[in-house]
């Protein structure tokens, strides 16, 4: 028999209740989470010691094999870098301070508010150069670099027939009266868009005849005349505006029989005009280039001093010649004559009419 003595048996007892703590916080140690840390009450020690004392050997507290209880072992994930722990997702630095604009981990993320962003106003409509109105000095050289020529030499026939007295607005036959007129219009076909450069108008030295009298006519704007014909007063601009109806019932003997063309005088060998009859004589007209593309402007066709007021007109030039009679069968009645135009004319750029379709 072996016998304890008192020192003995309370080193026992010491050692003992050293071991079971080093069980117990060992235990406390498999069981807590990496991620965190929780403060130990000295009394929850305590008693998670009793109950250790409690357990049947071999349960995993005392380090026995969980199988042998049936029960499946159980494990704690380590969190991985960039991964939510059990804690929580991770929070960038700063996230915990609330002066940081990303607020605490607890406050909500931001829900993204869809702002409304106002349709761009429409781009205003190109002019014709696609960005600005051209001024006359961007259409002069325009004009300087990249004019295109046409030449049209304009037959004016003999129409065959004497006045178509008392039809078409004329009057009936009045001997020395002007009653009725014979006109041939043409028209030159220039491009769309197409502003004038610069214009010749010339009737070159020819053998010309015409009964009674006549006027050679540039898009209604009278540029040569066999007379005065006073009754054609009004102007447009610097030049007398053909109006038949003003000129009929008029007596030739109120005109002077005195030829004069637009720009230019008798004087100066640049308006040279045969006297009335059937008998031919020699003609030659040059009308100034200033003067002729002038005229043309006035009477509506786009030029380059024109461009403003007459790029929406679409106005071509038009030349006319009308042969003026009284009552005779010849009245009425011209010879061939040739007038040459020789026009230079510039074109915007192709991609100024894209955007208004011209």
């Amino acid at each position: 028999m072996v016998v304890f003595s008192s020192r003995n048996k309370h080193a026992s007892l010491s050692r003992l209740a050293m071991g079971l703590s080093l069980a117990a916080l060992a235990l406390l140690a498999v069981n807590c989470r990496p991620a965190s840390f929780t403060a130990v009450n000295p009394s929850d020690q305590a008693a998670s010691l009793d109950a250790d004392a409690s357990l049947p050997d071999g349960h995993p507290a005392h380090g026995g094999d969980a199988d042998a209880l049936g029960q499946e072992p159980t494990s704690t994930p380590s969190a991985e870098p960039g991964t939510e722990s059990q804690d929580g997702p991770n929070t960038p630095d700063g996230a915990g301070d609330p002066t940081q604009t990303g607020g605490t981990p607890d406050d909500p993320a931001p829900i993204p508010t869809a702002t409304a962003t106002p349709a761009p106003s429409p781009a205003p409509s190109p002019s014709p150069t696609g960005t600005a109105e051209p001024t006359p000095d961007t259409l002069a050289k325009l004009c300087v670099e990249a004019p295109v020529a046409l030449k049209k030499t304009l037959a004016f026939t003999d129409p065959g027939k004497t006045c178509d007295f008392g039809k078409n607005d004329n009057l009936a036959a009045k001997n020395d009266y002007i009653q009725a007129r014979a006109e041939q219009t043409t028209t030159i076909d220039l491009p769309a868009g197409a502003i004038v450069c610069s214009l010749k108008f010339a009737a070159p030295k020819q053998a010309f005849a015409y009964d009674d009298q006549f006027a050679l006519i540039l898009n209604g704007l009278v540029v040569a005349r066999s007379q005065a014909f006073p009754a054609l007063s009004a102007k447009v601009g610097a030049y007398t505006k053909y109006d038949w109806l003003k000129l009929r019932g008029q007596s030739f003997a109120s005109s002077k029989l005195e030829p004069s063309c637009a720009g230019v005088t008798a004087a100066a060998g640049l308006c040279v005009v045969p006297t009335s009859g059937t008998t031919p004589g020699n003609l030659e007209i040059s009308i100034p280039d200033v003067t002729a593309l002038d005229v043309l402007g006035t009477g509506g066709v786009t030029t380059v001093s024109t461009y403003a007021t007459n790029k929406d007109k679409a106005i071509k030039p038009t030349a006319t010649l009308a042969v003026f009679g009284d009552n005779d069968s010849t009245d009425c009645r011209n010879s061939s004559l040739n007038v040459t135009l020789e026009f230079t004319y510039a074109l915007l750029p192709v991609a100024a009419f894209e955007s208004d379709g011209n």
